[in-house]
């Protein structure tokens, strides 16, 4: 029988490898964790997958508490960290904690949300998924309590699953060990793989819109991100599908920037005083923020990575006003921006 070190070494090297993936991980998104000796070894909030050999990036908390709590419906349970951690749990602790498996990998893999996003999420799994795989299929939640309670009412309705797809959001996949988890997610994520519509392209030039210099923009070097402000295609993207998942509106906040040079002054306050990270214009390209950071571009870059895989005739599920409110105005995702990298 493996020992919790040996455990813990091979779920490092696995965190190091899929967290170096930008289709499987993006910057501190995703969350892996294993029981042993009644303790939950889960990510810490904002830590990020990829750095998993070089920075301690998992707290130990309570698993008998949890399951306690669980069993009382307590989704809103505070966590009880152990061995005087000082990091912060991730928000999804009590949904790792009640997955049945010992070992639980949650990502947000391209594959997997480029089809989390259509409406016709169901429809897909249910043409495309193996026979055998044990699914489930969550309508989206606010990370954290809210989701944890929808996924313990699926596993209830059916516990022999031990694959959760959550709308909006990612994939859950519990098992026994790790090989066994990494080939069913590559089995789930070649079933969903879909064509990209739109191929990147280099750049000949580097656009630019002078008087954006003077509110810390310049113009990005990165291709794929100046092909969402010039092919039609993304720009109507950007117009009408910007909020699709959690980690996006967190980051980049609750919807596109699109400037022009005539719409320049009616955005003077927000560039001013919050400006975010990317804005966007028509037909010229995409701008970056001096204070951009690495979590940004990775959120960016999904967000391109998505939407090239999204197919114009299929209808998109994006987040709400109330949904998008919740995520800003959450001390727990504020925390975990605060992180940087």
């Amino acid at each position: 029988m493996s020992t919790n070190s040996q455990i813990a070494s091979r779920m490092r090297m696995f965190c190091h490898e899929i967290g170096k993936n930008q289709l499987l991980v993006q910057g501190a998104g995703g969350n892996v964790s294993w029981k042993a000796d009644d303790i939950l070894w889960i990510k810490a909030s904002g830590t990020w997958l990829a750095d998993a050999l070089e920075r301690d990036i998992f707290v130990p908390v309570d698993l008998i508490h949890l399951r306690t709590q669980i069993t009382q419906h307590n989704f809103e349970a505070t966590p009880h960290v152990l061995m005087n951690a000082s990091l912060r749990p991730s928000i999804e602790t009590l949904l790792h904690a009640l997955m049945p498996q010992p070992l639980v990998v949650h990502v947000h893999a391209i594959e997997a949300l480029a089809q989390l996003v259509c409406t016709d999420i169901h429809h897909t799994l249910t043409q495309r998924l193996p026979a055998d795989i044990a699914w489930a299929l969550v309508p989206y939640h606010k990370p954290g309590a809210r989701l944890a309670d929808a996924v313990h009412h699926a596993i209830t309705a059916n516990p022999s699953v031990n694959t959760i797809f959550l709308q909006n959001h990612g994939i859950v996949i519990g098992g026994d060990d790790i090989h066994s988890i990494h080939q069913l997610m590559l089995r789930i994520l070649d079933a969903l793989k879909t064509p990209q519509h739109i191929v990147s392209l280099t750049m000949t030039s580097t656009p630019d819109m002078p008087e954006l210099h003077a509110y810390g923009y310049q113009p990005s070097q990165h291709a794929p991100f100046n092909q969402l402000a010039t092919t039609p295609t993304l720009q109507h993207y950007l117009h009408h599908a910007w909020a699709m998942y959690p980690d996006h509106v967190v980051f980049l906040g609750p919807e596109a920037v699109i400037v022009t040079a005539n719409s320049l002054a009616h955005y003077h306050d927000l560039l001013s005083t919050r400006p975010p990270a990317y804005i966007f214009v028509p037909n010229i390209g995409t701008f970056v923020h001096a204070n951009a950071s690495h979590a940004h571009h990775a959120q960016l870059q999904c967000y391109y990575d998505v939407i090239i895989r999204l197919d114009a005739t299929r209808s998109i599920a994006t987040l709400d006003h109330a949904q998008i409110a919740e995520l800003l105005n959450w001390d727990a995702e504020k925390y975990r921006q605060q992180i940087k990298k």
